[in-house]
């Protein structure tokens, strides 16, 4: 008989309890601030550019005096942004805050589907699945942490999901490199540095498994046709995204607080303090109370722990009566995470682990713990499943039991009770509604599943409310300027300002006031990336900057030399434009005799006749006689400017040609034409990108294209959008399985 699709309800129960939960993010005056903002900004400019050029962004032109934007999208875009992005895009959507709030839901939508998934692989009952779905569908704070609190963890429930279906089915070996597929994708809009982490949490969840099983791993080597694809198609993705990622820092520096500046490494001391320590008191309360919402390490804002009550119940009851080797090695890896956070003896041995040096925020890891605790929570609730907790046959039970979870959670986020939280009482209250609602259910049904059900929804729209409440709002001042979140053209800035304050140096164009008014308003951001966003192009930036590239950093560094203040506003394109054409520089074969060069010239007073510039030949290139300098050599008229590239129509008025030079990092990626033909790039100014241009007119472009790099941009790009495909499957496969 051919199996045909049926209907689990499961699934669209725990989504439309997230949708009760997250809806007010929606509004247009709750934005993210903090980190959260840094990924917006990234999904603001990229978005942007492939609206308008329908290609990626390869280049940071504002702030930093330009760098490559390759590590940004490694670290910002999710397989999910990619989908949406395109999806907004084919739909002419300018609203790119709108999008980036629907990406975030989706998100943890990926985050809800994994746990349900691991529920029904793992326990019996429907109603530990639905449980553990509401329960992570209520228990996620984004909006100032994207990545500690959603990203760190979304994929770990579909990785176990994916290994223990191996486990448990030998014979599909594909199952192992469908996780191996999900780690990949866990990987993309993550920090690098999280990987050395998820490798232990998955080697301690799984180590018993594995070695109990260990007969399963003979049937590790493909075999059959969809094993043999299956496993290819994971090398491929893993090297693709590898190769991307581990070139996307090429001639690029990090110059963070602590952090070596080519290996990324920390010492022991700041991988103990940079992120806070966590303190067992708080994470204690917090666990028990969720008050107050966000636990008090990093910055107060960065990391939670409340999962609900009756998880928290389910858990204590597992750990007394359980004795599965998977819930140990669950519960092993909870132990880990938290003594990692308190900055103990664990801690300082983790340290010395492979790679684990390279990360600094041991007390905002609860993400994990809350994952990792729902689903150790699961083997308690299936202890009692069977005989307290049955669901409903018919389509009425199901639809009550929805309609009784969004509706509590819709009531508690609404925030009419978000004073509750803040309370003494706040616990009693809690109790007291699992236990009316819990006795009501039994009365009505011989089971305690609706009521609990129901409770756990008001229990977790009442934690939300409280999350509401501390969340800054836009005032009707500032939602006035939030048209600078649509669609915007890059817009061009011939010099640099002169001031470190954005705020009083801007641009004439509505657009970018507007936009800085929103990065300094409730909230504030403090990173350079705004700066592409504000479309504000700052000779130095007040905002936190960790990477510059190698060339500008070692010319900024020329500033501070002997200790004597030296200024280099002229050739970073703050006192002069920053794409100017001169007539007569400095030309030197080697970066040292080069940067000799610049030395000398710091402190010379300057006169229309003057030498301010100095080119370096690279190997190959034509070397142009010597030629005075002139106080006009010509006229430059800037006719396109995108993140990726410039356009300009120069004309040069010197009879033996002249030098363009532009003022923004050089870079092997950069690419330049003089009508239409390749020409040499030549380093200006040490750090700088320069071309020879002929007497008369012509149309000269500089466009940055990195080779093999760029193909792969657009493979990993492509490659996210086929694992938002698959996972779109598998929700499918879920809420619709087939049935004899």
């Amino acid at each position: 008989m051919t199996p045909r699709r049926g209907f689990d309800p499961v699934l669209p129960i725990a989504w439309l309890a997230l949708f009760a939960f997250q809806w007010p993010w929606l509004r247009a005056d709750l934005v993210p601030i903090h980190d959260t903002f840094y990924n917006f900004i990234n999904f603001h400019v990229y978005y942007s550019h492939f609206f308008l050029e329908r290609e990626l962004v390869h280049w940071y032109p504002y702030s930093a005096l330009g760098q490559p934007s390759a590590i940004q999208q490694v670290i910002s875009f999710t397989p999910v942004d990619y989908a949406v992005a395109l999806a907004g895009a084919l739909l002419r959507v300018r609203d790119t805050m709108l999008l980036f709030k629907i990406s975030v839901l989706a998100e943890q939508m990926v985050y809800v589907l994994g746990v349900v998934l691991l529920a029904r692989r793992t326990f019996a009952s429907r109603a530990t699945a639905l449980l553990l779905g509401v329960a992570a569908a209520g228990s996620v704070v984004w909006y100032a942490q994207l990545w500690f609190e959603l990203r760190l963890f979304y994929l770990l429930p579909l990785v176990l999901y994916c290994v223990i279906g191996f486990l448990q089915e030998p014979a599909r070996s594909e199952r192992l490199w469908y996780a191996g597929l999900v780690c990949v994708a866990w990987g993309f809009g993550n920090p690098p540095y999280f990987a050395s982490l998820w490798a232990v949490v998955l080697l301690l969840v799984l180590a018993a498994p594995l070695f109990a099983r260990r007969s399963a791993w003979r049937a590790i080597v493909p075999r059959s046709r969809r094993s043999v694809v299956a496993c290819a198609v994971f090398l491929g993705s893993a090297a693709l995204f590898a190769y991307f990622g581990l070139r996307s820092l090429d001639d690029v520096m990090l110059r963070e607080e602590g952090r070596d500046p080519t290996t990324g490494a920390v010492p022991l001391a700041v991988f103990l303090t940079y992120g806070g320590i966590a303190k067992l008191p708080a994470v204690i309360r917090g666990l028990l109370t969720g008050w107050p919402p966000q636990l008090p390490f990093g910055s107060g804002i960065d990391t939670s722990v409340y999962v609900g009550l009756l998880p928290l119940f389910a858990l204590g009851l597992a750990v007394v009566r359980e004795r599965a080797a998977l819930f140990f090695g669950t519960l092993a890896a909870v132990a880990f995470v938290v003594a990692f956070s308190l900055g103990g003896r664990v801690s300082t041995v983790a340290y010395h682990l492979p790679t684990f040096d390279g990360y600094r925020h041991i007390g905002l890891v609860y993400g994990l713990v809350k994952a990792l605790a729902l689903f150790a929570a699961g083997f308690g609730v299936e202890r009692v499943a069977a005989r307290w907790l049955r669901l409903p046959d018919r389509a009425a039970g199901w639809i009550a039991i929805a309609a009784g979870v969004v509706a509590a959670a819709a009531i508690a986020r609404s925030g009419l009770l978000g004073w509750a939280a803040a309370w003494p009482l706040a616990l009693g209250l809690r109790v007291v509604v699992y236990l009316g609602l819990g006795a009501l259910s039994f009365a009505a049904t011989r089971s305690l599943a609706t009521g609990l059900l129901v409770a756990l929804a008001f229990d977790l729209g009442l934690y939300q409310a409280s999350v509401l409440a501390r969340a800054p709002r836009l005032s009707p001042e500032y939602l006035a300027k939030t048209h600078a979140y649509d669609v915007a053209p890059m817009a061009y800035r011939p010099l640099r300002t002169d001031e470190i304050d954005p705020a009083s140096t801007l641009p004439e164009d509505q657009r970018s006031r507007d936009a800085a008014a929103l990065v300094a308003g409730p909230g504030g951001q403090l990173y350079w990336n705004t700066h592409n966003f504000t479309h504000v192009d700052p000779c130095e930036t007040p905002h936190y900057t960790e990477m510059w590239t190698i060339r500008v950093y070692r010319l900024l560094l020329l500033e501070k030399r002997d200790g004597v203040d030296a200024d280099l506003g002229d050739r970073i394109g703050c006192t002069l434009p920053k794409l100017r054409l001169v007539a007569g520089a400095a030309l030197f074969d080697t970066a040292t005799d080069a940067r000799e060069a610049v030395i000398a010239m710091q402190g010379t007073p300057r006169g229309p006749d003057t030498v301010i510039d100095v080119i370096r030949i690279p190997p190959g290139a034509p070397r142009p006689d010597p030629e005075p300098a002139r106080p006009a050599a010509g006229r430059v008229d800037v006719t396109r400017f995108t993140p990726n590239g410039i356009e300009a129509t120069v004309h040069v008025d010197a009879p033996g040609g002249a030098w363009l030079i532009y003022a923004d990092a050089a870079d092997p990626g950069w690419k330049a034409k003089i009508d239409g033909v390749p020409s040499w790039i030549y380093q200006a100014n040490l750090a700088f990108k320069a071309v020879r241009v002929p007497a008369g007119a012509h149309v000269v472009r500089f466009e940055h294209r990195r080779g093999l790099h760029f193909v792969a941009s657009y493979g990993v790009a492509g490659l996210g959008l086929a694992l938002s495909a698959a996972c779109a499957a598998l929700a499918f496969g879920i809420g619709f399985p087939r049935r004899p």
